[in-house]
């Protein structure tokens, strides 16, 4: 390895990278020295600091003194090519005016001094001090640097502090003392705490080890039980990590399969899958959820069993049995599970076969896209799907027209671990926009209205379907999670075989709940007679822009803010 012109000792310099040759920059930086002369090996000794010349040290002027013979010694290249700089153009000279590089900062060292000015903070009785300690102290991703604090976390647990240190705290604690057992009476105390954001910290930290195994998964029960959307989705997502231990918890993770919360339905079907993979029997329990279960619960273990697919193949004789339930989300979800199967659906098959038959169009598509999967269909069926997939193209299609992109999964809060700052937005009214792709533009008119009011979001195919998510099950999930369904009635949406199915999918949801689920209003885009099944409800012929704002003011009057 090269010598450092500094110091001499062995380290592989930072610009000539053991090549002796220095870098473009022409900076005389040493891995050892910092370009300093003191070494962190020869601590400046006379052994250890030299100039171009062979022992020399640095002069009292910072300039590094030369050898009788022209500034080269034995064993040390020329000002030829390849050499070191001497001093011409555009380089660092070695004669008079040549300055030292500062030494370069230790992250690691700087890391510790920002950890450790922060502990100083934590150790205060000020709680805005704490907190500012606290933040110092996660300001750096160094894990070994930050665990320096976890001693002073302890003892300021256990001496007490106001609610907000005490929750940052438990997760410097939790973060750091999982499995240990000078943690374990804080976890108890924590995990006793009657807010649910710090029971649910000190319940896993109970839950890392074996004698808090118990009482942890009680706290956790009670966490969930008292906390809101987000700490839901964190415990759900904790509980898919669990193995094992999750059994006595499993209902926490299958009772939300069925949300209506996208954020909520990811965080459980990936939950779901985890404990599967850990060999826990979560199908069985799902099987045992769908046969026994209420409405809810049965939705939920389709949901499930749909998610593991190929790995709940014992439960479709039970799926088959739902395919007849009195209740329609039970028959969509169960026909939804079986396709999610492919091949493995074939004992369905005349389950399936009746299925086809059902009220529901949500019903009839998802069984007849499963039959596809392993049985021969007849020729007007295979035009069917075609048109479904005829329909997903104009979608696209629609999308690259008016330059909007495929909606991103929502995300999760900036930090893991932090607390919500605020509820998540909640829409008290939600309007499902029915419509041939050929009259968007007025979608687009009448939701931009719609959005412009408190509370109220509209749903459009071509913006609120996920990146990856399937079409076919986006719309029909929006129609459920939907209050109010909005029909662009056209004679594009006429000829479109799926928006009458649409419009059959809402009325039969709508005569379910006695004319109270969804509401149903038409923009009528000049069309002498109403759709067959919605002669029933009102409408406002929309033909220009005027009269987008008096159907829109007409609805606000219907509408609870």
């Amino acid at each position: 390895m090269t010598k450092c012109i500094f110091c001499h000792d062995t380290g592989v310099c930072k610009n000539c990278n053991g090549t002796g040759k220095w870098g473009a920059t022409g900076k005389m930086t040493c891995s050892h020295c910092g370009g300093t002369g003191k070494c962190s090996h020869c601590r400046g000794s006379s052994s250890g600091s030299s100039s171009s010349g062979f022992g020399a040290r640095p002069s009292s002027f910072g300039q590094p003194k030369t050898s009788s013979f022209g500034g080269s010694s034995f064993g040390q290249p020329k000002g030829g090519f390849g050499s070191q700089p001497s001093g011409g153009f555009g380089q660092r000279s070695t004669g008079f005016g040549a300055q030292h590089q500062q030494p370069r900062e230790d992250p690691f060292e700087k890391a510790k001094l920002v950890v450790a000015e922060g502990i100083n903070l934590l150790k205060s009785d000020n709680p805005v001090d704490q907190l500012r300690g606290i933040e110092m102290i996660n300001s750096h991703e160094g894990w070994s640097s930050r665990k320096l604090a976890y001693g002073t976390a302890l003892e300021v647990y256990e001496r007490g502090c106001e609610d907000d240190v005490r929750y940052q705290l438990m997760n410097l604690i939790l973060a750091f003392g999982k499995g240990d057992q000078r943690a374990f009476q804080h976890f108890q105390h924590a995990a006793n705490d009657p807010k649910p954001e710090l029971a649910y910290l000190g319940s896993l930290g109970l839950i890392s080890l074996p004698q808090g195994v118990d009482e942890g998964l009680q706290r956790l029960r009670y966490a969930f039980d008292a906390g809101n959307a987000w700490l839901q989705r964190q415990a759900t997502g904790e509980i898919g990590k669990m193995g094992q231990k999750a059994e006595p918890v499993l209902d926490l993770v299958t009772r939300n399969l069925g949300s209506k919360s996208w954020l909520m339905r990811r965080t459980t079907k990936k939950a779901v899958k985890g404990l599967k993979k850990a060999d826990v029997n979560v199908v069985g329990f799902l099987v045992n959820q769908l046969m026994n279960g209420s409405t809810e619960d049965k939705i939920s273990a389709c949901t499930g069993l749909g998610t593991l697919g190929s790995d709940a193949k014992d439960s479709v004789d039970p799926l088959s049995i739902a395919l007849t339930d009195q209740a329609i989300g039970v028959r969509e979800k169960a026909a939804w599970a079986l396709l999610q199967m492919e091949k493995h659906a074939a004992p369905a098959e005349q389950a399936l076969q009746a299925a086809l038959k059902d009220e529901s169009p949500a019903v009839s598509m998802y069984a007849l896209k499963a039959l596809s999967k392993f049985s021969k269909i007849s020729k007007e069926q295979k035009d069917m799907l075609k048109e479904l997939e005829d329909h997903e193209k104009e979608i696209k299609q629609v999308q690259k027209t008016w330059g909007m992109k495929d909606k991103e999964e929502p995300k999760e809060a900036e930090e893991e671990n932090a607390p919500p700052k605020a509820p998540e937005q909640e829409y008290k009214n939600k309007f499902f926009m029915s419509h041939s792709t050929k009259d968007f533009t007025w979608v687009q008119k009448v939701a931009r209205v719609i959005e412009s009011w408190p509370s109220c979001k509209a749903w459009m195919c071509e913006r609120d379907i996920f990146h990856g998510q399937d079409w076919m099950e986006a719309i029909y999930d929006g129609i459920e999670e939907c209050n109010w369904y909005v029909l662009f009635w056209s004679q594009n949406a006429e000829n479109s075989k799926w928006t009458m199915e649409e419009i059959r999918e809402a009325k039969l949801r709508n005569i379910e709940s006695n004319d109270t689920f969804p509401k149903v209003t038409i923009v009528n885009l000049g069309m002498t007679e109403m759709p067959r099944l919605l002669t029933r409800h009102q409408g406002s012929k929309v033909t220009k822009d005027e009269d987008v704002s008096e159907f829109c003011n007409r609805l606000k009057t219907q509408i609870e803010f």
